[in-house]
């Protein structure tokens, strides 16, 4: 693995995005990926040593927050299956609900933004990335009138953001646990309800982030995130889980868990026929949609998270699709924590942009 440096440091945010994509490929191959990867025994647990206070490190995050901007952050405890995504959305769901105006922005992963935009539920998955847009149709489909925002940076994000008309309130960051130089209003850890600290160990020894004392530490409240689905979406009608029962259940995913989105279906009584997995946040290639339209006759409904449906535009596929609904019920002392942060500040009421 290159180390990047700067002045002759080690640069840090490029290491971590190096371990990212490492971590999404073990993550991708099951448990046993650690030793298709880097091998088990000493070695592992040394590399896990030196990767801690780096981890630690990159918690918080750089950004420049525009003066009166107030800002949620939410990060994950995991590299992936956190549920973190779910609770930004959530965060900016309630806040919305209490008359507050609020964006979430998005991190683009694998997307080339171009610059600082609002999202369009009709926009390119390659200019937007798989999170954004799947928030940007939640938020459309349930009439929440909140911006999704992506850019090339966080700080060119975060500065759309506050030359939003009519201005707005806060901002959700999806992302990052904690910011520096200046801190986030609130810090938000997402943790899996069944296993809330992974394997309990660092990367490359396991799936945590960083030590949980640290993630304890940085974070002002954690907040447990239950993965089994309520209902599904299907052609835009929401039904529940037992309709699905009996009936012939194909799974696509472009997530870095997807054992624990088959553990939460078997939850429900539903176990995939077939499962048709693609890297997290994709590329869907040209084999995947193979592999899709080849098992067709073998399944009567394709299932996928609302981020993982949106790698299916364009996809011809003859059963219909059912898309796990992604509500996440936040504490009500939660949510009076969030509401105190967001609540209105002076602004004028201007049409947005």
């Amino acid at each position: 693995m290159a180390l990047c440096t700067v002045a002759g440091v080690f640069d840090v945010e490029a290491l971590e995005a190096e371990l990212r994509i490492r971590a999404a490929r073990w993550l991708e191959s099951g448990p046993g990926g650690t030793s298709v990867l880097l091998g088990v025994g000493p070695l592992v647990r040394v590399l896990a040593r030196v990767n801690a206070p780096i981890a630690s490190h990159t918690l918080r995050r750089p950004a420049s927050i525009p003066p009166g901007l107030r800002v949620v952050t939410v990060g994950g405890a995991t590299l992936g299956g956190s549920g973190k995504s779910r609770v930004a959305m959530a965060c900016v769901e309630a806040l919305t609900q209490r008359g507050s105006r609020v964006a979430l922005i998005g991190h683009a992963y694998r997307a080339r933004p171009g610059s600082a935009r609002f999202v369009q539920p009709e926009d390119r998955l390659a200019e937007v990335g798989d999170e954004a847009l799947a928030a940007a149709r939640r938020f459309a489909r349930l009439g929440i009138d909140a911006p999704v925002i992506v850019a090339p940076s966080r700080d060119a994000a975060l500065a759309r953001a506050a030359t939003s008309t009519p201005a707005l309130d806060a901002v959700v960051l999806d992302g990052p646990l904690q910011l520096r130089p200046e801190p986030a209003s609130l810090a938000l850890l997402a943790v899996d309800a069944a296993a809330p600290w992974g394997s309990g160990e660092v990367f490359p020894a396991g799936d945590l982030r960083a030590p949980q004392h640290v993630l304890r530490s940085v974070a002002d409240e954690v907040v447990e995130v239950n993965a089994s689905p309520r209902a599904f979406i299907v052609a835009n009608e929401e039904v529940g889980a037992e309709s699905l029962c009996g009936a012939r259940i194909g799974l696509f995913t472009a997530l870095a868990r997807p054992d624990r989105l088959v553990r939460a279906l078997a939850l429900l009584g539903l176990s995939p026929a077939v499962v048709v997995a693609c890297p997290d946040h994709g590329p869907l290639t040209a084999e995947a949609i193979r592999r899709l339209q080849a098992a067709e006759p073998s399944v009567d409904t394709w299932v996928a998270t609302e981020k993982c449906a949106v790698h299916l535009d364009g996809v011809k596929l003859e059963r219909p699709l059912a898309v796990l609904e992604a509500s996440v019920s936040l504490p009500e002392q939660l949510l009076a924590r969030i509401s105190a942060i967001g609540g209105p500040v002076n602004h004028q009421k201007t049409g947005r942009t």
